[in-house]
């Protein structure tokens, strides 16, 4: 998600938290709802109302991920896997990003950068549009049943 999304406000698909409530019972209508329809995204660290980035202390990252997954896994059945993921202000920023940047994140080289990304091309994971200079990769999630992802990897 870009910051511009944010500013964009909520939607069916999207819901904004300043932090994880206590009680999960307060989340778990809402993820057992984008279940049973067409998905969506709990954002923690959203103001709802002023769509302030307010962020989530590093040191509680982890903890929230694990009580998320605990609370889904103890209170649904059948069995939901959530997806939780991290992001850092910088990536909200943009989601233009080089080779050289993957590497330096990853800890590889950029010929292990270009390794990975041709064999996500290969398996049809990533597919390029536009010239080889300037275009774009996007990132499949069709198995998933959710939208394109957007993403400028430079080359």
């Amino acid at each position: 998600m870009t910051l511009e999304e944010i500013k964009n406000s909520e939607s069916k698909n999207v819901e904004f938290k300043v932090q994880l409530p206590d009680d999960g019972k307060k989340y778990m209508k809402t993820i057992v709802a984008y279940a049973n329809t067409s998905g969506g995204k709990i954002i923690i660290g959203v103001d709802d109302i002023t769509r302030k980035v307010v962020g989530v202390e590093p040191s509680s990252v982890f903890r929230s991920r694990d009580r998320i997954v605990n609370a889904v896994s103890d209170m649904c059945v059948p069995q939901i896997i959530p997806d939780v993921t991290f992001q850092t202000i910088e990536e909200l920023k943009s989601p233009e990003i080089t080779q050289d940047k993957m590497a330096e994140i990853m800890g590889m080289s950029k010929n292990g950068i270009r390794y990975a990304m041709n064999k996500l091309k290969n398996r049809g994971i990533l597919v390029r549009v536009g010239a080889t200079k300037k275009g774009k990769w996007f990132i499949q999630q069709s198995s998933l049943g959710a939208d394109q992802e957007e993403y400028v990897i430079s080359e």
